[in-house]
């Protein structure tokens, strides 16, 4: 469970998810005054170098005058959670208001083997990338 201060909490019944999982949880509202209106949100996004993308592959009315709403959603095949030295992608549920403010966001994993895949650097074989490695050695002389 994450701890907010909105009075809206997330759980998750678990972190790790492999694609075609059920992804199940529970809302909980716990304030006395909640917002009229919120959406319960699956999605992925990517942070790093580059421009930042999300996806919203799921989403879910949430009831404010409901103190509990449990939710259960067959996870995609793809895209898996991943982090490499310039971009990460990452999966999370969310709780907005209808003004797009979180209440509350929770992430978890989404890969074949429930892991976050590390992405390792690929060498440059191209002309132009022996050429930069050949006078970076140059330089460390």
């Amino acid at each position: 469970m994450s701890a907010t201060t909105s009075g809206i909490e997330i759980e998750l019944d678990h972190f790790h998810h492999q694609p075609f999982q059920e992804l199940k949880g529970k809302v909980r509202v716990t304030t006395l005054s909640p917002p009229e209106s919120m959406e319960l949100r699956i999605f992925w996004f990517t942070r790093g170098r580059g421009d930042e993308e999300a996806t919203i592959v799921h989403r879910l009315a949430i009831a404010p005058n409901q103190a509990l709403t449990d939710f259960s959603w067959k996870l995609p095949s793809m895209p898996y959670s991943f982090a490499g030295q310039l971009i990460t992608l990452a999966w999370a549920v969310e709780v907005v208001d209808k003004k797009e403010n979180s209440l509350d966001r929770v992430p978890f994993l989404l890969s074949p083997n429930g892991e976050e895949l590390q992405l390792e650097k690929v060498a440059d074989n191209s002309k132009l990338g022996k050429l930069r490695d050949r006078m970076a050695k140059k330089v460390q002389r």
